[in-house]
């Protein structure tokens, strides 16, 4: 598992700070209690990490699959050629 994501640490780096903001965000409003709580509670912050680092695993899938160049990886791949192919409008 850490081996995982180590290999995918770039992702991880760039995307867990947005996630955590929006996971917290739906945190204060589904349970309707005050930032600070959340800031002083090891068992919230524990849980909001691996929440966070779950939520990352089908995004990884993705940018490793379809999105290879945002990590600097030379070419295209087939899946986002095809990706592109299904979403592009017919030329009439």
């Amino acid at each position: 598992m850490l081996e995982y994501y180590g290999r995918n640490s770039l992702i991880v780096l760039a995307l867990h700070f947005p996630l955590k903001d929006v996971l917290t965000k739906l945190a204060l409003m589904s349970f309707g209690v005050e930032l600070e709580y959340f800031y002083y509670n090891t068992a919230f912050a524990l849980s909001l990490t691996v929440l966070n680092l779950l939520c990352l695993v089908p995004v990884i899938f993705v940018i490793n699959n379809y999105f290879p160049f945002l990590l600097g990886k030379k070419g295209s791949s087939a899946e986002f050629e095809s990706l592109k192919a299904h979403f592009r409008k017919p030329v009439n």
